[in-house]
């Protein structure tokens, strides 16, 4: 028996779980009903542990196997939109989400100090920008991040790190280009009423690609094309669209979507 075999074993069995949990908060009306739901997580560790128990080493397997697969698997149901709505308007709902929650809480508090190590990772990149997308790419396509379907804590925080890296960067450049556009605008208004002053025209021909002040380039460059700082926002913007593209390609979801629910 292969350790994947086991961790699909207990994610099928917490599923059967999790799909009857408002049957079995019902049940437990009488009593705590977020304890109790995790008394049934508990029964249910024991049980497969026990079928697990004539394996030998298998069944230590299992422990570990148990304790990340299942806080993997209430971690994400607790955040579904269709769970957290089905709470929302139904007191049985409510009262399996916090059930759930509480079996989540270990596996979130892993996952949130592993995705704050990246993120403050990302951040230190601060003297090339490009470094941060190209992170959040190399994050994405880790092989952790492939494989966290299978219940990998590296790999679900590889992912949405690089989900929260890529889509924190898209906003950055975009806030920048708007920036870079509105500041064009203002200096070509004033252009079609008045001469520019040394300065104004300078940026306006950084910010278009033109060399009207002939500084871009100088006259000591004459072959150097001259820069359009405009142009290469609007390159850095669809460099991550794509970045951001690939990735949703690959996990099958949006971006917003696997930083929103973190899965």
């Amino acid at each position: 028996m292969a350790t994947g075999y086991i961790n699909l074993f207990i994610g099928a069995a917490i599923v059967l779980f999790i799909i009857n949990m408002p049957l079995i908060t019902a049940l437990s009306i009488a009593g705590s009903s977020g304890g109790w739901t995790q008394k049934m997580f508990e029964n249910m560790k024991g049980w497969t542990q026990k079928r697990l128990g004539s394996y030998g080493s298998y069944r230590e397997i299992g422990k570990g196997a148990w304790k990340e697969t299942g806080s993997r698997v209430a971690s994400r149901v607790a955040r579904s939109e269709s769970f957290q709505g089905f709470a929302a308007k139904n007191w049985f709902g409510e009262q399996a989400l916090k059930g759930t929650r509480v079996a989540a809480q270990d596996y979130n508090k892993k996952l949130e100090e592993k995705l704050k190590s990246r993120q403050d990772f990302a951040q230190s990149l601060d003297r090339n920008k490009q470094a941060k997308a190209d992170y959040a790419s190399r994050l994405s396509t880790s092989i952790p991040a492939k494989l966290s379907m299978f219940g990998n804590i590296v790999g679900r925080a590889d992912r949405v790190a690089a989900a929260k890296i890529l889509r924190a960067r898209l906003a950055e450049v975009k806030s920048e280009l708007d920036k870079l556009t509105s500041e064009m605008n203002k200096h070509q208004k004033k252009a079609r009423t008045t001469t520019l002053n040394a300065y104004e025209q300078e940026r306006l021909d950084l910010l278009t690609g033109t060399n009207v002040s002939n500084t871009n380039p100088g006259p000591n460059n004459p072959n150097q094309t001259p820069k359009n700082e405009i142009q290469d926002e609007q390159n850095n913007k669809t460099d991550i669209e794509n970045q951001l593209a690939t990735f949703e390609g690959t996990v099958g979801a949006s971006g917003r979507d696997v930083e929103k629910r973190q899965f």
